[in-house]
């Protein structure tokens, strides 16, 4: 028996079980929620990295993708695209940043992750726009993921890799 994977187990049945106490089935949003929840979870589990190597990636994309047609929320579309740009699907993980943004503008973490995708695509200006938009929609850092600083240092490294030294020096 692998135990760490049955801790994985584990830990997924611990969670559903406490999602399912939390969210009685009688209601009928349940039904949506718990199932594109189901998905996420699964998903989640599916990519994390396994002692004897890596997470598998095309289910993973495949689980959440299941999840996001049920419940486009940010933090769905973010997981999908990092999947799908790790495995090197640079115009599906662009797409699915894209949507996050659109469909949940003032959610500052998917402005942050779609900002840290577009600086592995060198696209300097593009990441500082949304580093900015972050910052604005979460003053003094309250709702990010990270810290503010960490957002500002990403938001100078693209002025600095676009040329804007001085702008950058500024921040």
């Amino acid at each position: 028996l692998r135990y760490r994977e049955l801790a994985g187990y584990g830990l997924a049945f611990a969670m559903a079980a406490i999602f399912v106490g939390t969210n009685p089935p009688n209601r009928p949003e349940f039904r949506t929620r718990a199932s594109a929840e189901g998905h996420f979870l699964l998903g989640s589990y599916l990519a994390t990295p396994k002692p004897d190597g890596p997470g598998d990636l095309r289910r993973a994309a495949e689980e959440y993708a299941r999840s996001v047609a049920i419940d486009p929320a940010a933090h769905r579309r973010s997981a999908l695209a990092r999947v799908l740009y790790e495995l090197q699907d640079y115009d599906g993980a662009s797409r699915q940043f894209s949507r996050a943004v659109a469909e949940h503008p003032g959610n500052a973490s998917a402005r942050i992750e779609w900002g840290d995708f577009l600086v592995t695509r060198k696209e300097w200006e593009a990441a500082a726009t949304q580093y900015r938009k972050a910052i604005e929609l979460a003053p003094g850092g309250g709702r990010i993921p990270r810290s503010l600083n960490d957002v500002e240092y990403n938001l100078s490294t693209s002025m600095l890799a676009d040329g804007r030294t001085e702008e950058a020096v500024s921040l």
